[in-house]
């Protein structure tokens, strides 16, 4: 999302010199049958837990690059979530315009959640996102 279509690129620092080319404004992953689309700026994280299983889709490895002048990421973007045994198919519009979001829980329904057959699934997604200003060594593991 992008200014252009509703998102904001977040406060200006007029001394920041852009080093790095910014990160991607949208990344998709694939792990596990499971497949995720989302702003990276927002999201350091996403888990499925199911059956007592993690699977992680996603983990950040090195820090978000903002474009040049921004001092925050987007305060809105939409997160998409598809796939797994179940066959999910969901989507989040998130608008967190002071930047409070630490994580969001959606519980899944048993799939035919009418009968409430199968697995119930929990998808997280964590944002406390490392950001480059003012962080813009590689993060430990990554």
């Amino acid at each position: 999302m992008s200014e252009a279509d509703g998102g904001s690129t977040g406060q200006t620092n007029p001394d920041y010199v852009q080093v790095d080319p910014p990160s991607p404004s949208r990344m998709e992953v694939s792990v596990a049958g499971y497949t995720s689309a989302f702003y990276p700026g927002f999201v350091r994280n996403v888990t499925v837990q199911r059956e007592g299983t993690s699977v992680d889709l996603y983990t950040q490895s090195g820090p978000f690059v903002l474009p040049a002048g921004a001092e925050l990421p987007w305060d809105s973007s939409q997160f998409e979530f598809r796939g797994g045994p179940n066959a999910r198919d969901f989507g989040l519009v998130i608008n967190d315009p002071l930047h409070e979001i630490a994580s969001i829980e959606v519980r899944l329904k048993p799939k035919g959640a009418a009968l409430a057959t199968g697995d119930e699934e929990t998808v997280i997604i964590r944002d406390v996102v490392v950001l480059c200003p003012p962080n813009c060594a590689v993060l430990p593991g990554g």
